[in-house]
């Protein structure tokens, strides 16, 4: 739906996702420095809520960010033993993630992603993965369009402003000017004047 807000067909599409996935959650995180922000969340419970911040290094999200690629992780333990030691493996029992990368201005906005805390009896299938990859997509995109819109308005906003105060500076200059010409047109009769 066209007249949905970002944030609703953000939520829908996490949605969507976690369906045709089969993962109890789905996020899109922004990765500011060191710091992974959920900035939206699908998932059952209430472990993980929109605004939660964690360290981007306890996450795969990290990995995802780094590689500027799709990581796609059907069982963590098998598939990367190297990132057991992570936070996400260790504590939260993330077993399963597959997420994508969110780009703005070609810089990395964050990720795209969904993980269970169940391993998969199978890999992510290429479809599965082609569907995380065209969501993150769609979502570079709106956010993109969202920065620029954001940009422009702040430049009309400016200029607005400048015009105003402009605007504001020429008129007592000129009401002065304007005085100044008629009582001159009362004192005398000049065709220099008319073209002032």
């Amino acid at each position: 739906n066209r007249h949905s807000s970002f944030g609703d067909q953000v939520q829908a599409l996490l949605e969507l996702g976690r369906a045709e996935l089969d993962t109890e959650y789905g996020t899109l995180s922004e990765i500011r420095g060191e710091e992974c922000v959920f900035k939206f969340v699908d998932a059952n419970d209430q472990f993980i809520q929109p605004g939660d911040v964690v360290p981007v290094s306890a996450t795969n999200c990290e990995i995802v960010a780094s590689t500027e690629r799709t990581l796609v992780l059907g069982n963590i333990e098998q598939d990367a033993p190297e990132e057991t030691d992570r936070v996400s493996f260790t504590e939260w029992g993330i077993s399963c993630y597959i997420g994508s990368p969110v780009f703005v201005e070609d810089e990395v906005y964050g990720t795209f992603c969904f993980y269970d805390t169940e391993p998969r009896a199978d890999q992510f299938s290429e479809w599965e993965e082609t569907l995380v990859d065209l969501m993150s997509g769609w979502v570079s995109h709106e956010l993109q369009r969202q920065q620029v819109n954001d940009r422009l308005q702040a430049q009309n906003e400016q200029l607005e402003q400048f015009a105003s105060i402009v605007s504001h500076d020429l008129r007592s200059p000129l009401d002065v000017a304007q005085g100044r010409l008629k009582l001159a047109r009362e004192e005398c009769d000049n065709e220099h004047l008319d073209a002032v």
